[in-house]
C-alpha cells in the first residue's frame, strides 16, 4: 500500500491513438468488458475519445483489470460518472503507486475518514468531498500524515478563528503551520520556523530522503 514517505510517480502522457489502434485494441476481450462496465455503470455511449481514455489507463498506466473496476466504481459510489474525473483519479494513483483493488480501497477509506471528520467539524452536509477539497485530504493524510485527531482539533481551532466561514482552506492553513522539520546534520534538533515555500521544499526534501517530518501540537 502507498504511504506517506512513498516517491510520487511521474504519470506518462496520454499517447495520440489512431482510429485503427482504438478498433484494434478493443477486440481485446478484458477492454471490452471494462467498455462495458463503464457504458452500464456510467449510463451513457462511449465515444471514440472515451476509448481512448479507457485504453490509456489500461495499457499506458498499467490498470490491472480488477484495479480498473474499482476504479469505475469509485466513480459511480463519489456519484462523478464522467471520463474526466476517472482520468484524473487514475493518474493520481498511479502517481502513488497503487497496484490493487486494496491499495485503492485502503486509500478511499483514509480520505473518507478525514472528510467525515472536517465535514462533521465544520457544519458541512454534504456526503462527498469536492475535487479541491479531495486535494487537500490527500496532502494532509499522504503528504504531512496528520492523524484525524490533528485534523478535528485544527478544524475545532478554524471555527474559534472564524465562526460561521471556516472552511477546508482555512484548517489547511493552520495544519501547515505545525509542520516542523528536522535539521540533517542534528537530528535531535528541530529547525527554526521558516516561511511557507521555504517548508514547503523542506517537506518535498524529507519526503525524497525518507526523513521524519514531525508535527508540534495544536
Amino acid at each position: 500500500a502507498s504511504s506517506n514517505t512513498q516517491s510520487e510517480f511521474a504519470a506518462p502522457s496520454k499517447p495520440n491513438y489512431s482510429k485503427q489502434q482504438l478498433v484494434a485494441a478493443f477486440e481485446d476481450n478484458d477492454l471490452a468488458d471494462i467498455q462495458y462496465l463503464i457504458e452500464t455503470l456510467f449510463k451513457r455511449p462511449i465515444t471514440p475519445t472515451n476509448n481512448a481514455t479507457i485504453l490509456y489507463i489500461y495499457d499506458t498506466l498499467g490498470f490491472s483489470v480488477d484495479l480498473f473496476e474499482y476504479l469505475v466504481e469509485y466513480c459511480v459510489e463519489m456519484d462523478k460518472k464522467n471520463f474526466r474525473y476517472m482520468e484524473a483519479v487514475a493518474i493520481a494513483w498511479y502517481k502513488d503507486g497503487i497496484k490493487t483493488r486494496n491499495e485503492a480501497k485502503e486509500q478511499s477509506v483514509i480520505a473518507k475518514g478525514i472528510s467525515s471528520v472536517v465535514f462533521k467539524a465544520l457544519g458541512i452536509r454534504r456526503q462527498m468531498p469536492t475535487d479541491a477539497e479531495m486535494a487537500f485530504i490527500n496532502t494532509w493524510s499522504k503528504d504531512y500524515g496528520f492523524s484525524n485527531d490533528i485534523i478535528k482539533k485544527a478544524c475545532d481551532k478554524a471555527i474559534l478563528a472564524q465562526p460561521g466561514s471556516a472552511n477546508f482552506a482555512y484548517v489547511n492553513a493552520i495544519l501547515e503551520k505545525q509542520i516542523i522539520l528536522p535539521i540533517e546534520r542534528d537530528k535531535n534538533k528541530l529547525m527554526n520556523w521558516k516561511d511557507y515555500y521555504a517548508y514547503r521544499n523542506d517537506i518535498l526534501y524529507c519526503r525524497k530522503y525518507g526523513k521524519n517530518i514531525f508535527v508540534r501540537n495544536i
